[in-house]
């Protein structure tokens, strides 16, 4: 009788360790997969960062571009204007000689 009773004390005991034992995976799975729910957040929210970023840096580098052949432009018209005033300036020293022969 004293055997019976030991073993089921020593069952009883088992049972309470593999209750607590199965208590804390439950628990350790619920913060596992909290844990993991806040992962993809993050995740989501970094991928969601990232593609703003991404957008922004596209529209920096299109408007660099369009800066970029603006100025190019502006400086053919510099060119331009510079030839039309050494042109000008050959055409009036031209008719100053003209004037001072006359």
């Amino acid at each position: 009788m004293q055997e019976a009773r030991r073993s089921l004390t020593e069952a009883q005991r088992r049972a309470q360790r593999s209750e607590a034992s199965q208590k804390k995976a439950h628990a350790e799975a619920k913060k596992a997969d909290a844990e993991a729910r806040q992962a993809e957040k993050h995740l989501r929210d970094a991928e969601q960062r990232f593609n703003k970023a991404s957008a922004a840096s596209q529209d920096a580098a299109s408007r660099a571009e369009r800066i970029s052949a603006e100025a190019k432009e502006a400086a053919q018209g510099v060119e331009a204007a510079e030839r039309t005033i050494e042109k000008a300036s050959k055409e009036l020293e031209l008719l100053l000689q003209e004037s001072a022969a006359r």
